[in-house]
């Protein structure tokens, strides 16, 4: 059907019959392919009919926890194999779509779930969804354009990963928090419910509670005592999760020996949380140093985004999260080893939010790296103390004080899809790096080095001769880095710099003819 594909796809697809036909149709009947409709419920269906068929593929034996785990990595394999040679064909010639890529992660995902059941690892997830604004997202797409119906789909995105799992082994809540939303939507969330008792069940209902920030204001000790939070207008989101973490934290458990995790993500669908079971078995299982106390999605280096139709990020926006992601390591530490640190899509561990919400005093649109940086912080004071309580154990010393980097905080490839209706995010440029665009990172910078003075100054973890080249990077060098990167068509991702390259570029490259004149100070354009 597909002339260029390669004999791995042919192979594949000749084994698997039913899923090129089930995705020829899906492809046919969309026509804002490769966008995958955040509105459309019925597109959301057509991928999980495609997951259940890629879980009966030729990749896919279930028999034992061993042959799990085979199945899992090769359908990783042929996923990515699959998208890098789409992007590499180019996106004129696009044969894939975000459905195509979704059903192979939700695919694996479940799978992941079948093995932690065969591996009987106990585990309870609260996930909780912050509200602020989504009146008309929350609302059927026949109701509002912009309706994205999250509230039944979330439930049904979590149904389907844990149906046939036993609750005592592995179960989720489902908490939306509404953070002081002047449309009521806290309120419009019960209303919805309240008015379909045919699928929001007694059951069901036993899953799901809506919260209001406002409530844990007037009687939560750490709200009402946060000068940062004197009511709900102060909080841009943080608010809403870290109440949420509270109302968590307090949740009792059915079993004393289950591992209780604590996840948030948005309330738009941009993140389908069918893909839960990647970051649940990153945590767990896949966890052999137990150092691990924070998974996030990553939608860049690992995962798949999509914005637009364009599979993949733009150029311009693989080169300034590029640059973002090696500034970010050296002025901040526990980022070192992480590409996409912002996905709203994170698990953390109980006994992680038990130590970091105390200390959390961010509410508004800087909690989130507070979060992340707190959650390193209180890891390594943990692991010090297990050090210093095993003196006279050399063994549990030396385990204990040996923390790496790289594990508190890990990261998973999620397929991810910007929202368009209704968004907060602004537009991405692709063609040319513009100078708009570039000074919007370069005062992300100065916000990552404001971070750096106040938490990371006198750290040893940081190379001091990177973080003085930093910390004197001009905008105008900045901007001439970004255009030679940008020029160059470098690839990103397997593109490396020392300090030393970087410098060189600035120094020894010309500024490029085809970029656009530089501005001294874009702001007052």
């Amino acid at each position: 059907m597909y002339t260029l594909w390669d004999s791995k796809e042919e192979e594949f697809f000749k084994n698997n019959a039913a899923i090129l036909d089930l995705w020829s149709k899906i492809r046919k009947e969309n026509e804002r392919h490769p966008l995958f409709d955040l509105t459309s419920f019925e597109q959301e269906k057509q991928a999980l009919q495609l997951a259940e068929l890629v879980l009966q593929c030729s990749l896919v034996d279930t028999s034992s926890a061993d042959k799990l785990a085979e199945s899992i990595a090769k359908l990783h394999e042929f996923e990515f194999h699959c998208f890098h040679n789409m992007r590499g064909r180019g996106n004129s010639k696009l044969d894939y779509g975000l459905l195509f890529f979704l059903a192979f992660n939700n695919a694996r995902s479940r799978l992941n779930m079948l093995l932690l059941k065969e591996k009987k690892i106990k585990s309870h997830v609260t996930v909780i969804v912050p509200m602020w604004g989504e009146q008309n997202r929350m609302q059927s797409k026949e109701t509002h354009k912009a309706g994205e119906d999250f509230l039944r789909r979330k439930v049904n995105q979590l149904d389907w990963l844990y149906r046939d799992m036993d609750a005592e082994l592995m179960d989720w809540n489902l908490m939306f928090v509404d953070d002081g939303c002047p449309h009521g939507s806290g309120k419009e969330a019960l209303k919805m419910m309240d008015g379909d008792k045919d699928f929001f069940t007694d059951s069901i209902r036993g899953k799901i509670s809506v919260e209001f920030l406002e409530e844990g204001l007037q009687k939560i000790d750490k709200f009402k005592n946060d000068a940062n939070l004197n009511n709900v207008n102060d909080s841009r989101k943080g608010g809403a999760v870290q109440y949420g973490m509270y109302l968590a934290l307090n949740r009792k458990m059915d079993a004393a020996d289950k591992q209780h995790f604590v996840m948030y993500t948005d309330a738009d669908l941009s993140t389908n949380i069918s893909q839960t079971g990647l970051l649940l078995a990153d945590i767990t299982m896949n966890n052999e140093s137990q150092q691990r106390q924070v998974v996030i999605g990553d939608r860049y280096e690992k995962g798949i985004f999509s914005h637009g139709y364009v599979m993949g990020t733009f150029k311009t926006n693989e080169v300034a999260l590029k640059l973002r992601s090696i500034f970010r390591g050296h002025l901040m530490p526990p980022f070192k080893k992480l590409y996409d640190t912002q996905t709203g899509f994170k698990i953390f561990t109980k006994q992680c939010i038990e130590r970091v919400l105390p200390e959390l005093k961010e509410y508004t649109g800087m909690f989130d790296m507070e979060l992340l940086l707190k959650s390193f912080e209180v890891s390594v004071r943990a692991q010090a103390a297990d050090a210093d309580a095993a003196k006279d154990d050399e063994k549990k010393q030396k385990e204990a004080a040996d923390v790496d980097v790289g594990e508190i905080i890990y990261s998973t490839g999620v397929v991810w899809l910007h929202s368009t209706e209704e968004t907060n995010f602004g537009e991405f440029t692709d063609g040319v790096f513009t100078v708009e665009y570039g000074w919007k990172h370069y005062n992300q910078l100065k916000e990552m080095i404001s971070i750096y003075n106040n938490n990371f100054k006198d750290s040893a973890l940081c190379d001091k001769q990177w973080v003085q080249w930093i910390l004197d990077l001009s905008w105008k060098d900045y901007f001439h880095l970004c255009q030679v990167v940008y020029c160059q068509g470098l690839d990103v991702y397997k593109w490396h710099p020392t300090l030393d390259d970087l410098q060189k570029m600035i120094k020894e490259e010309k500024y490029p003819e085809k970029a656009p004149a530089f501005v001294e100070d874009p702001s007052k354009k």
